[in-house]
């Protein structure tokens, strides 16, 4: 029964290749991304084997703890590691819990994570090819380490699970792993920098991971090939109890869900229907344009899928406008002079463009402001099928797009001024705040009223009502209405061209302030018209094509 169960683990995952050439191509770019990973660390072991052995000892207990951990995080953020061998899909059938439990156990390596964590761990053989002892150790090791692995992996996805079942527990771990994925680069490459100019002060405490669950059984080892046998020993009875316990907490926690499967839904009673909140729906007027604004703020706020959009906003103004600035002006400051302009003062050019300032008028701040705008492009298609609580009822299209700008401006405006403040702060040129906000404003208008047109051409694909966030179904408008919402970003990114001139005429021409101040000006009057023609033009065109509009929407299903 074991057997059947992975095999069918493994046919699910080649069937999802074979429903799709697309997952296929990203199979493809996976393996070849974990591939180089993988001749990366083989690499390093071979050059600190032919140099310092030790090192490369120490560095498979260092690896090893970090797959293992990394194993033992994932799930609780998302949890169902493993949904195809999911107990509730068994409930029904003749299956022991135990045997369920050896299933999902050997299914977990089933996949490229698995795959890649065996090949990996493995790959450690090379630090001790030159003691045969230690090697054999080291593989048997390798055995225990994986099986600890994926214990303990399979225990934290019972307690993502647990925490999931609670709304506002699973948003903020949402929320969470999409800001760590968004900032993976950043910790990486922080982290290998750090490791590389601090690897002597490190080596007396890595050691210790040896009494963790994550690296007890890459320590055993380890401390066999320094001739340390007691800690050896010691590590190794630390293993058997971290997998014998995990094993026996997994085993439980699964026989009692697989006994209570469905059985603790919680139901409203009529008493908590009738004492409920009218929300912000009482806090707005009582007119067409309120009630759209009241809904699409309690959207913003409440749904899942918005909080994640919101959350990933403020943090890419963090990463773009605050950390790759930080990071860029650390690199040096700037050394080839090329005049712009005849007559340019260069040094005081350069001294402009040494001192940061720059990085607040720069490509990546209106890239975020512009992106921040254009969302409202994606309001409709995250109604999903409740789009039709709008096309149903009475209301004018000019309603409709003036109480979505207005609900969404109360959120995302603030957030623009407070991350324009922020990277100004950063960036040491707090005095330029409110020439800033005056240029990234009037972007923001632009894209705004650019984002409230474009919805009534094409439905961007967001994951419908209930589904994973981080999936979006597939895209059914045509190659030619994606054409159409890549040239509508691009003409908002032309928008911003005349604040990105008088950026260019401050720096390379008048060293005037005044200059920047002009430009903003001219920004907000671009901005100011561009919204107002197409919240005008969205409404127009939401009159006549509402009806399509939700047929569109309504196909986003969950994958």
């Amino acid at each position: 029964m074991v057997g059947h169960l992975v095999s069918l683990k493994w046919q699910y995952v080649l069937a999802a290749f074979r429903r799709s050439i697309w997952a296929l191509i990203g199979l493809i770019f996976a393996a070849l991304y974990a591939g180089g990973m993988l001749f990366g660390l083989g690499s390093a072991y071979f050059i600190a084997n032919s140099e310092v052995p030790e090192y490369g000892q120490l560095g498979t207990l260092l690896v090893g703890a970090v797959i293992a951990l990394a194993w033992a995080i994932v799930p609780i953020f998302f949890s169902g590691l493993d949904g195809t061998l999911d107990e509730s899909r068994f409930v029904l059938f003749p299956i022991k819990p135990s045997t369920l439990q050896k299933g999902q156990f050997l299914g977990g390596f089933v996949g490229i994570p698995g795959i890649a964590s065996i090949i990996a761990v493995l790959l450690g053989a090379i630090a001790f090819i030159s003691q045969p002892l230690a090697l054999v150790v080291y593989l048997i090791c390798c055995v225990l380490g994986l099986a600890n692995l994926m214990v303990w992996a399979r225990f934290a996805n019972r307690l993502g699970m647990v925490l999931n079942d609670n709304p506002r527990i699973a948003n903020t771990l949402m929320i969470v792993a999409a800001l760590l994925m968004m900032s993976a680069g950043f910790i990486f490459g922080g982290t290998m920098i750090y490791l590389t100019e601090h690897w002597e002060e490190m080596l007396p405490y890595l050691p210790w991971l040896g009494v963790t669950p994550f690296g007890s059984a890459f320590a055993v080892p380890y401390f066999m090939a320094t001739g340390n046998m007691g800690a050896a020993l010691g590590c190794l009875a630390l293993t058997l109890v971290y997998l014998a316990g995990g094993w026996w907490l997994w085993g439980k926690n699964l026989a009692r869900s697989m006994a209570n499967v469905g059985g603790g839904a919680h139901h409203a009673s009529a008493a908590e229907v009738a004492a409920g909140d009218l929300g912000f729906f009482a806090r707005f007027p009582a007119t067409p344009r309120g009630a759209v604004a009241a809904r699409t703020l309690h959207s913003l706020l409440k749904d899942n899928r918005l909080q994640l959009l919101t959350a990933s906003t403020v943090m890419i103004y963090l990463m773009l406008t605050v950390a790759m600035p930080l990071f860029l002006s650390s690199v040096g400051s700037a050394e080839t002079q090329v005049n712009f302009f005849n007559g340019v003062n260069a040094a005081e050019a350069y001294k402009i463009v040494d001192s940061g300032g720059i990085h607040l008028f720069g490509f990546w701040m209106y890239f975020c402001t512009i992106f921040t705008g254009y969302y409202m492009c994606y309001l409709v298609s995250y109604d999903n099928t409740a789009f039709s609580l709008h096309v149903l009822s009475p209301l004018r299209g000019i309603d409709d797009r003036i109480g979505r700008l207005w609900g969404y401006s109360i959120l995302m405006v603030p957030i623009v001024v407070v991350m324009v403040f922020v990277a100004s702060a950063a960036n040491g040129h707090l005095e330029l705040f409110p020439i800033v906000l005056m240029h990234q404003l009037g972007v923001l208008a632009a894209a705004a009223g650019m984002g409230s047109v474009m919805d009534t051409f094409i439905s961007p694909p967001v994951a419908p009502p209930g589904a994973n966030p981080f999936k979006n179904p597939k895209n059914t408008d045509g190659f030619a209405k994606q054409l159409l919402l890549m040239l509508s970003i691009v003409l908002v990114m032309l928008s911003a061209l005349p604040g990105g001139i008088s950026v260019v005429v401050y720096i390379f021409r008048t060293q005037d302030v005044l200059t920047l101040v002009y430009g903003g000006l001219i920004q907000l009057l671009i901005g100011a018209a561009l919204l107002v023609g197409g919240v005008a033009w969205g409404g127009h065109r939401y009159d006549k094509v509402s009806s399509k509009m939700l047929e569109r929407v309504a196909r986003f299903q969950a994958n």
